[in-house]
């Protein structure tokens, strides 16, 4: 009843729209609109334009709103539950998932998920690697829902606050975009496939591997591929936030995950840039893998084990 009363103010809008087929370049391009013109215009546009700042008290006029967790998830049973639990124990208030046509017991585990968490379900039914499209709609839906800031995450990622949890790090940043340094938790070389990978998995590369970012919620703002950045007026204040980072689970998901991604890539219009380690590495056959694994396993890592109440 709890978990009801907190979604209550979710318009039906939201739902039919994240619930569409998504085809093509996604749902709003059947409305005629060409995305990557309008995307760049909004960016030329709104830093010079003296309409900018009252775009931006538009786009940020809830700064008290809950703050929402969006992600689209593939076939994740074995870690998208702890990606969403870790958030609720930082202090997100909403969580929006859409399920990218999983085929393993992801969908299960969400729909159980939901009757205990503040968790929205949604069903994306787009084969293409369409990821920047789909969580800039649903970042915007979530704005129009009266969000103060946006977490799009993965789920493989758990998101961290340093020196205090999300929400009091996010609540109390003096800026809109806060960057989150990402590190990857590595098995060794020899793991086929692993069942649990927070607790197994314990030494993470000594620096980040990337950037993600969260972000105040913006009625304009579009999440760049990756949610390596986004979009839109405002500033960057650094040091808020990390992630710990489970992309692989053994050497039977690194290459599955290779070669469904690159299938994913393929259905798309994207440049070749988008996904170029995965579309290099669906190129290599099984003996390059093994390689290719054992590199990236075998790297200097440091000792970091996860907290053990990371959950709570």
């Amino acid at each position: 009843m709890e978990v009801k009363n907190r979604l209550a103010y979710v318009p039906i809008e939201l739902l039919r729209e994240a619930r569409s087929p998504l085809r093509g370049r996604f749902a709003l391009a059947r409305r005629g609109l060409d995305r990557r013109a309008l995307h760049a215009r909004q960016r030329a546009w709104l830093p010079r334009h003296p309409l900018g700042a009252l775009s931006r008290v538009i786009g940020n006029a809830n700064r008290t709103g809950p703050i929402w967790g969006v992600t689209m998830v593939k076939d994740e049973e074995v870690r998208v539950e702890g990606a969403l639990r870790r958030l609720v124990a930082d202090g997100v208030d909403v969580i929006v998932v859409a399920d990218n046509l999983s085929t393993d017991r992801t969908r299960d585990i969400l729909e159980e998920l939901a009757r205990e968490l503040p968790l929205i379900v949604l069903r994306d039914s787009e084969i293409g690697y369409y990821q920047s499209q789909k969580i800039s709609l649903l970042a915007r839906a979530a704005a129009r829902c009266g969000a103060s800031w946006i977490v799009p995450f993965d789920g493989d990622e758990l998101w961290f606050g340093v020196d205090g949890t999300i929400r009091e790090r996010l609540r109390g940043l003096a800026g809109d975009v806060a960057p989150a340094p990402m590190f990857d938790f590595l098995p060794t070389a020899d793991v086929e496939h692993c069942r649990d990978p927070y607790t197994q998995f314990v030494r993470r590369t000594a620096n980040p591997v990337t950037t993600k970012v969260a972000f105040r919620a913006h009625l304009l703002a579009w999440v760049a591929t990756g949610n390596h950045s986004v979009s839109q007026p405002g500033r960057r204040v650094a040091g808020a936030l990390a992630i710990r980072h489970y992309p692989f689970l053994g050497f039977e998901h690194f290459a599955n995950k290779a070669r469904r991604g690159t299938a994913s890539l393929e259905r798309t219009d994207l440049p070749a840039n988008i996904g170029g380690h995965w579309r290099e590495w669906a190129r290599q056959d099984d003996p390059e893998l093994r390689e290719e694994w054992s590199s990236l396993c075998t790297q200097e890592l440091v000792y970091d084990p996860l907290p053990v109440d990371a959950f709570r």
